[in-house]
């Protein structure tokens, strides 16, 4: 709603707990008060939206620097928005965008990072998938901390070239070299992923060993 009354660039949005929280695909994101950092950023990115996948790079990307900033900790990220420790579910990202004559007027960049969770925080349906900064390292963190150090690795990498972002996800990657299951608006697909081309698509190598974006 902002974004679309006229906020520039950088505005940000915090929150202590979500009501509403939803991840891809309309799936819930359980926020539960004081225990994580879920935060909305505005961006203006001066982009095709035929390169709008690039966002969803460049911030898991810039997520993991910020963990890795305060914790020590460098999460994996796994295809296309979730940041991963030990096989959980450490993080989520979802970007929303908004066009306009083919390009892209806005980007809402949404990110839900489970800091301080116990175990009984989650759910009976996620407690076995999810997982928090404090379970990983035994350490409390303070959120405010996170998310300075977020904001920073963002602007950072909003400044590089799009090539040292894709290298930087291509090193974190759980995904990579992987026989994976995508469900996409063109129906579920199979097939190896095998890398990031130049707009931030994944490139999947089907059955026939043909590769397509």
């Amino acid at each position: 709603e902002q974004a679309r009354k006229g906020a520039r660039g950088g505005f940000l949005v915090a929150a202590s707990r979500q009501t509403a929280g939803r991840g891809r695909l309309g799936r819930n994101w359980e926020s539960p008060p004081d225990r994580g950092l879920y935060v909305s950023i505005l961006l203006r990115p001066d982009l095709p939206m035929t390169e709008a996948g690039k966002l969803t790079i460049l911030s898991s990307v810039a997520t993991v620097d910020a963990v890795e900033t305060v914790s020590g900790l460098r999460p994996q990220i796994k295809w296309p928005n979730d940041l991963m420790v030990g096989g959980r579910k450490l993080a989520g990202l979802l970007i929303e965008t908004e066009p306009k004559g083919g390009r892209l007027a806005f980007a809402v960049i949404g990110i839900g990072l489970n800091v301080r969770q116990e175990a009984g925080d989650f759910s009976p349906a996620v407690r076995g998938l999810a997982t928090s900064l404090y379970l990983a390292t035994g350490q409390l963190y303070r959120r405010a901390d996170l998310l300075v150090a977020l904001l920073q690795a963002v602007e950072r990498r909003l400044s590089r070239p799009f090539d040292e972002v894709r290298e930087a996800w291509t090193a974190s990657s759980l995904t990579l070299g992987q026989r994976v299951t995508l469900t996409t608006v063109r129906g579920r697909k199979h097939g190896q992923a095998m890398g990031l081309d130049e707009s931030g698509a994944l490139l999947l190598r089907g059955d026939s060993g043909e590769v397509e974006a």
